[in-house]
């Protein structure tokens, strides 16, 4: 029935119908309009005001019998969220050509761009989808190199080559590679700051990025700066970090991977920031499918103003030249359906609350529930939790047992203490050795589906592993 509705409203596709989510209007073509309606009568009718008794109906797709503790690697995606998608998908694959050279793919993608730069209070305008987070990294340091490359700058007053690129030493290492892909090649220097882990304070963090600069007089013009670090999942001051580079570098460009802000960050602002570049996933913490990237560029970057080596997406489709936000809407034959659910799941960040009656947001409840699991587990093993709470928000760290031998490397295959977790224990979580100074971590993840008792599951299992290994 939903099918054929909707199909049925397609030859009205120039009428332009209203969206109107909790807090915000969308606009779409008749097509994609009725679609989200549907979907949203059809999968889902929460609301701040009325939230279902049993939210954990919402993920039972996950197998069962499985502690998902490593929410913060893949995310996950609700069932009304992934019902809508499924609706999306078929009406695509019914009629393609349609929703191509219809118009109807474009004003989806539009409006999904439209409801992301909502939830993060930027301008539609400064806003586009796309793939990942890779490609966001891309394409920044696609732009740096052409700078790079194309137009060397020197400092006046001592003739340093302004060639470096400044990032933090627990960057996520294929956004590290990356910038080194197209930088290091036009000429480029990647400059490390060092995050100290295990942390004190978030103040050794600004104290690492200022001796950098300092130690490196003249020689940075760009930066690339994580909101959240991934593996140690360390909350950084990004805003007064960013402020740092322009007063004490005079840096040209700022790039900030928020790959896991969007849903963890509380009312998340992100030009207030004062960064030229912004990325964040959708499907980690936002509950959109996998994969789907906000990524935002201050005005007037994203349009088709004629800026020098002005960005443009990595994949080069029929968008070409005319603007960054036009070269995302197509990037070749993919699965669109993820970014055009984005309102769906959006709202559905927006509206979820706590089963406990008391009100609490997607980040509230998954703050206040890691800090209550850290702390229950560095008593349990005898360690310590690696962060100050400040630092922590959905993710936490917490040390190992002194004797238990772990071998993994953080955010990496490979057998070792995470496979039996999960083999044997039915418990997922990033382990990781961060080599013989540092010790041996667990990053927790809390996410809206998880209860306490698999926190419990994960902290027996690891005191059963380390007293069998110890008692051979």
């Amino acid at each position: 029935p939903i099918m054929r509705r909707t199909l049925a409203l397609s030859e009205h596709c120039s009428q332009i119908s209203s969206f109107v989510g909790r807090k915000h209007s969308y606009r779409h073509g008749n097509l994609h309009y009725q679609l989200l309606e549907n979907a949203r009568d059809r999968h889902y009718s929460a609301s701040p005001k009325h939230v279902p008794v049993d939210r954990m109906k919402d993920f039972a797709h996950h197998k069962a019998g499985v502690a998902r503790l490593n929410h913060g690697s893949f995310g996950a995606c609700p069932e009304p969220v992934l019902r809508a998608q499924e609706d999306i998908r078929k009406l695509y694959m019914a009629q393609p050509d349609e929703w191509y050279y219809g118009g109807n793919l474009r004003e989806g993608l539009l409006a999904a761009g439209k409801a992301a730069s909502a939830a993060v209070r930027a301008s539609e305008d400064d806003v586009c989808l796309v793939e990942n987070l890779s490609v966001a990294t891309a394409i920044v340091a696609k732009h740096w190199g052409y700078l790079l490359a194309n137009h060397p700058t020197t400092r006046p007053s001592s003739g340093v080559n302004r060639n470096g690129i400044l990032m933090l030493s627990s960057s996520y290492k294929a956004c590290n590679f990356c910038i080194k892909e197209y930088c290091e090649r036009a000429g480029g220097e990647v400059i490390i700051a060092d995050v100290p882990f295990p942390l004190r304070s978030s103040e050794e963090i600004i104290d690492g990025v200022k001796t950098t600069i300092r130690q490196n007089p003249g020689k940075l013009r760009f930066a690339y700066i994580d909101h959240i670090t991934s593996q140690p999942s360390i909350l950084v001051p990004v805003k007064e970090i960013v402020q740092m580079c322009r007063e004490e570098a005079g840096i040209e460009e700022i790039a900030v991977d928020g790959a896991h802000a969007l849903g963890v960050i509380p009312e998340l602002d992100v030009p207030s920031i004062g960064a030229e570049y912004y990325m964040t996933n959708l499907h980690k913490w936002a509950f959109t499918p996998p994969a789907a990237t906000l990524f935002y560029a201050k005005n007037p970057r994203m349009s088709t103003a004629k800026i020098e080596g002005e960005i443009h997406h990595p994949i080069v489709s029929w968008g070409w030249g005319q603007g960054m936000k036009e070269e995302a809407l197509w990037a070749g034959t993919r699965d669109y359906t993820p970014m055009l659910c984005a309102p769906i799941a959006l709202e559905y960040l927006r509206d979820w609350r706590s089963p406990d009656g008391k009100g609490k947001t997607v980040q509230e409840h998954n703050r206040e529930g890691v800090v209550a699991a850290a702390q229950m587990l560095s008593e349990a093993w005898g360690t310590e939790i690696a962060q100050p709470v400040e630092t922590m928000t959905s993710m936490a760290m917490v040390q190992l047992p002194h004797k238990l031998e772990v071998n993994d490397k953080p955010g990496e295959p490979g057998g070792g203490i995470r496979d039996i977790l999960r083999e044997k224990y039915g418990v997922e979580a990033a382990i990781g050795n961060f080599g013989k100074e540092t010790g041996n971590f667990v990053r927790l993840s809390h996410a809206v589906y998880n209860a306490p008792s698999d926190f419990d599951r994960l902290r027996d299992a690891v005191l059963e592993i380390t007293a069998t290994a110890n008692a051979v």
